[in-house]
């Protein structure tokens, strides 16, 4: 059974057991509303005698109903909601021990996906299968509550943080307080349970005139866009704000929902994307049907498309706790950023040799990207790519030796996209106009510049791309201040430098770069993944530095895929690849 439901007769079924008064939200949405607590309050259910007496707690009265005996206990088994992780597990079986410690009994410890529900169980977390499921999600993020009656002990939370309060104060107030006596009573239901409900900026949330505890999200199998990644931060921000968890889905899982935000084309909106022609960075926010859609045509669009919807959620817009979101009129508009799929390839000077040089064009049309730049292009690997990709790609840059003699690093850039503005290559020495080195590097280093312009609307950014010296830290300390001093020329614009570095994040260079106003793309990256830029080692030589005031990093990650040994790997580099929101 899916964790989507939230039905508020359940919930107060719940709350009845826990003796909570519960009250529905008086806007007619069906909100499920815990009164009377106040900011982050509890109560403690109120049923039975807890007055002492001589012969026992109890005396000879009859235990209250509900109460846990011992004998109960031994029969019961722990049962955690395994969507919680590793931290469900670990409050389980901190509870396991606490028992075991304070009572001899040895209970054992089942994920809910793997065990049916029982007559003798203690329930931690939201788990499927269970009489109170859906009463259960109905809970916020922050709620919890402790239900005894009997055989089943219910520890009702959906986040780690609230399950550890709720699991502390069962401690606490049962498995602690238990004493040795001869009535075989673990703990009474009115010391054990509670029911606590914290406070949000937001307890009402309609989208299209439905109740958002209604709605899942979902986003394509395959994201082209990384639509999944805009889909996880609207369910945070509704999380942030109202408390309410809304379930996310790929289009290829199932789920049981009358409602559903897409965020994405997915494989239900074929039809509706037939009729969808949107320009370059453009999005569009529509109702269709139980749907409410954003689509986009490329990551700027999205960007801009997520933030118009961040900025409805935003608690500021909260009329008496209450938002409504209305879709009546469809919204559509283009982005002013500019999305920039960048990649940095040492494509290795040596062994100009088929399938290798395949492979490397391969690799390049698998990321796709709209600036490339590449290192060790000798004036065979120029005529290559140019012979390959030069129907897509425009390419800039001189060899290290002057004109095509030498090793090259290219700027790739897509035509159907940009015009180049200005390029040039300058050497990284004393006299950076001329072919010239430093005394102290083997060879003659480089850096290429392009500006480059976005056709329909003529935001400009500039690319760098370098290679500096292998044998020398002091040469490289020396070329990188020159490479700073030319990237200083152009201020006015976005910058970013892509290239091999020869140097570990902690060397002077990169640190140098990064005191200069620049960011390791990985380290501000909203998604990143680390991986090691050369195959034979686990370092990240290779780069791509932006200028953070002006870029904005969406993801960076490093694509490691190797062929078998008779086909060649592509370079004995592994390629950067960063998408960049120019603002």
């Amino acid at each position: 059974m899916m964790k989507v439901g939230r039905f508020f007769f359940l919930f107060l079924v719940l709350c009845l057991l826990c003796t909570a008064v519960v009250a529905c939200g008086g806007d007619g949405t069906g909100t499920p509303e815990i009164t009377d607590f106040g900011s982050g309050s509890e109560t403690r259910a109120e049923n039975g005698s807890d007055e002492d007496s001589t012969t026992g707690k109890y005396g000879e009265e009859p235990l209250p109903e509900g109460s846990v005996l011992l004998s109960d206990l031994e029969k019961m088994q722990i049962v955690y909601d395994a969507d919680g992780g590793d931290e469900f597990l670990t409050l389980a079986k901190s509870l396991q021990s606490a028992i075991q410690e304070k009572t001899g009994l040895s209970l054992k410890v089942y994920p809910d996906a793997f065990y049916a529900e029982k007559e003798y169980e203690i329930v931690l977390g939201a788990c499927v299968g269970r009489a109170c499921e859906a009463a259960l999600n109905a809970l916020r993020v922050n709620d919890y509550f402790c239900s005894v009656d009997g055989t089943k002990i219910t520890l009702g939370a959906i986040s780690e943080s609230a399950l550890s309060q709720a699991v502390t104060h069962f401690l606490t107030n049962a498995v602690d307080a238990y004493e040795e006596n001869d009535r075989d009573l673990f703990c009474n239901k009115a010391d054990a349970e509670i029911v606590f409900a914290d406070t949000y900026a937001v307890d009402t949330l309609t989208v299209g005139g439905v109740n958002i505890t209604d709605y899942v999200i979902v986003y394509p199998k395959k994201v082209p866009n990384y639509e999944n990644e805009y889909a996880e931060r609207l369910a945070a921000k509704i999380e942030e704000i109202s408390g309410y968890r809304i379930p996310v889905y790929k289009d290829s899982q199932e789920w049981s929902a009358a409602h559903e935000l897409h965020i994405g084309l997915t494989s239900s909106d074929d039809a509706y994307a037939e009729m969808l022609a949107l320009e370059t960075d453009a999005y569009v926010i529509e109702k269709v049907e139980n749907k409410v859609i954003l689509a986009a045509s490329t990551v700027s669009g999205y960007v801009a498309g997520s933030d118009v919807l961040l900025a409805m959620l935003s608690a500021e817009n909260a009329v008496e706790k209450t938002i409504a979101i209305d879709f009546s009129e469809k919204i559509t508009a283009i982005g002013n950023d500019l999305s920039v799929k960048v990649m940095s390839y040492n494509i290795y000077y040596s062994m100009l040799v088929e399938p290798r040089m395949s492979h490397v064009i391969e690799m390049i049309e698998k990321h796709d990207p709209d600036v490339l730049g590449v290192q060790e292009a000798m004036p065979e690997w120029k005529e290559y790519l140019a012979e390959h990709l030069g129907d897509v790609y425009g390419i800039v840059g001189e060899g290290r030796g002057g004109g095509n003699n030498d090793e090259h690093n290219l700027i790739l850039y897509r035509k159907d996209q940009f015009d180049l503005v200005e390029s040039g290559t300058w050497w990284l020495s004393a006299t950076p106009e001329v072919p010239s080195k430093y005394s102290a590097s083997s060879l003659n280093r480089i850096v290429t510049y392009a500006v480059l312009e976005r056709k329909h609307d003529g935001k400009k950014f500039v690319h760098f791309n370098t290679h500096l010296e292998h044998t020398s830290a002091e040469a490289r300390d020396l070329q990188v201040e020159v490479l700073l001093n030319i990237a200083g020329e152009y201020t006015e614009y976005p910058r970013f430098m892509t290239g091999d570095f020869n140097a570990k994040k902690n060397a002077n260079v990169v640190q140098r770069i990064l005191e200069s106003g620049y960011s390791d793309s990985y380290d501000v990256a909203k998604n990143a993944v680390y991986d090691p830029t050369s195959p034979s080692s686990t370092v990240v030589i290779d780069y791509c530095f932006v200028s953070t005031d002006l870029i904005q990093v969406e993801k960076y990650r490093v694509d490691t895929f190797h062929y078998n040994i008779e086909e060649k790997d592509p370079s004995d580099h592994n390629p950067v690849i960063v998408d960049l929101i120019i603002k």
